[in-house]
């Protein structure tokens, strides 16, 4: 167990550093209200960096050689117990590509306004599906970007398929422009 705890706080220190690296050279892009897709990106790029004997990709929706698809997740669907398989695109994973063996982390990315909260339900969802027993990765995060104060308004972790509430996550919180 402790060389468990040995390895997230690792991860959460290379996430760590990414975010500083992204909030150093990236931040005008929560100024000016870029897409989520752009935020990723930039994240993503960071991130390589820090997980160097990984790949970090964006939007990867490939599971071997198949369509990355969850089971318990239900996208939009009229059936409120509709648990067909939905195809996926996660904000940013890191990974070994074509295997299971090494996924490390997913991450989904929403972007929070004071005066507008946008719906973070299907993200949480899929995070609890991808650490879960169809995917295994080990970590998955809830990155909440603050677009008026240019910083990270809420982080939430998950690994087991469940919220995970180990403090070591918790510094994420609070990281921004003026951080250095």
């Amino acid at each position: 167990m402790q060389g468990k705890n040995i390895i997230a706080e690792n991860v959460a220190q290379q996430v760590r550093k990414a975010l500083n690296a992204f909030f150093e050279n990236d931040f005008e892009l929560l100024s000016v209200e870029a897409n989520e897709r752009s935020i990723s990106h930039k994240l993503a790029e960071h991130l390589q960096v820090e997980f160097s004997k990984h790949k970090v990709d964006c939007e990867y929706n490939r599971h071997g050689e198949d369509v990355k698809r969850l089971q318990c997740f239900a996208i939009e669907s009229t059936e409120a117990n509709d648990l067909e398989a939905r195809t996926v695109y996660p904000d940013i994973i890191v990974h070994k590509r074509r295997t299971d063996e090494e996924n490390l982390l997913v991450i989904e990315i929403k972007k929070h306004r004071r005066s507008t909260r946008s719906g973070i339900k299907k993200d949480i969802e899929k995070l609890k599906c991808f650490t879960g027993v169809n995917f295994k990765y080990d970590h998955g995060l809830l990155l909440v970007f603050d677009v008026d104060e240019k910083r990270v308004h809420d982080v939430k972790h998950f690994s087991s398929g469940r919220e995970d509430c180990e403090t070591i996550w918790e510094e994420l919180k609070e990281l921004g422009y003026s951080v250095q």
